[in-house]
């Protein structure tokens, strides 16, 4: 079966089951069809029937758990338009890390919004690039009044869905991390500075050979600190040696550990390392 020109391969997985649960041929408690089978009855590889239905568990239509087959959710679990006589809401989505700096910028948030008379829908998830395309294109519909986004990953179509925001004036604020050249505000860390000041921090303690961790298509937090981590090599007259900034995946811990066992184990390993987060 062939989705709409355009539309990810797995778009026609999720109409067909939403429609079996919609029509109750699928009803709460209901196991769905595996993986398998929705690959080969679709004609996709296993992975894109895992990723539909990822994205329906997001949208609250599924159930999923480790090793265990996908159940049909509770009808409240669904995302729905909100439409609360006289209530203004509007949602913040954030990264699923939990940090300390995180915990303060949500609770500014909502208890900023709460002062000027909004309430607030907290989404607190972990996506990859097309599960945040998804996760973001169903709150503009979900009737809320407007978003702050903590974005994960700088994308094509998450880039041209908030493009679309902007020119439907679907307020949105990008929270501390921004996409370059998206007409739309933002609050964010002065992150050029951030690895600027820590790279001079660890030359003054006699550090020529810093590495940095990164995340891969990240959005301009990490891009930003890798430009004043940069700035602050060159000026202090050592060679930028790009095989020092290691692309590291959250969601891949075996992979991020072999490759700092790799940098660790060459004969010019790094004595200092600038890293994300807590």
């Amino acid at each position: 079966m062939t989705p709409p020109d355009g539309a990810p391969a797995y778009e026609s997985i999720k109409k067909y089951v939403k429609k079996l649960i919609d029509k109750a041929d699928l009803k709460e408690g209901d196991l769905l069809p595996s993986e398998h089978s929705l690959a080969v009855q679709f004609g996709v590889s296993r992975s894109l029937a895992r990723q539909a239905l990822r994205e329906l568990e997001i949208e609250g239509y599924v159930e999923r758990s480790q090793g265990k087959r996908s159940r049909v959710a509770p009808v409240e679990n669904r995302l729905k338009p909100v439409a609360w006589q006289g209530i203004k809401v509007v949602a913040l989505a954030f990264l699923g890390v939990q940090s300390r700096f995180t915990q303060t910028v949500v609770a500014g948030f909502t208890q900023r919004a709460a002062a000027l008379g909004y309430h607030t829908l907290v989404y607190n998830v972990w996506l990859n690039n097309e599960a945040e395309f998804e996760f973001l294109r169903s709150l503009q519909g979900s009737g809320v009044a407007g978003m702050a986004a903590w974005l994960h990953s700088d994308s094509e179509p998450t880039r041209e869905l908030l493009k679309e925001f902007a020119a439907n004036a679907f307020p949105l604020v990008q929270i501390d991390r921004y996409l370059r050249d998206l007409p739309a505000d933002m609050v964010v860390t002065d992150n050029v500075d951030v690895g600027y000041r820590l790279t001079r921090e660890l030359l003054s303690r006699g550090h020529t050979r810093i590495a940095v961790c990164a995340e891969p298509d990240a959005v301009s937090s990490a891009q930003d600190r890798v430009e004043g981590y940069r700035r602050a090599i060159e000026e202090a007259e050592i060679a930028f040696i790009p095989e020092l900034v290691l692309s590291l995946p959250n969601e891949d811990e075996e992979s991020a550990r072999n490759a700092l066992h790799t940098l660790l184990a060459h004969r010019d390993s790094p004595t200092a390392f600038m890293c994300i987060n807590e």
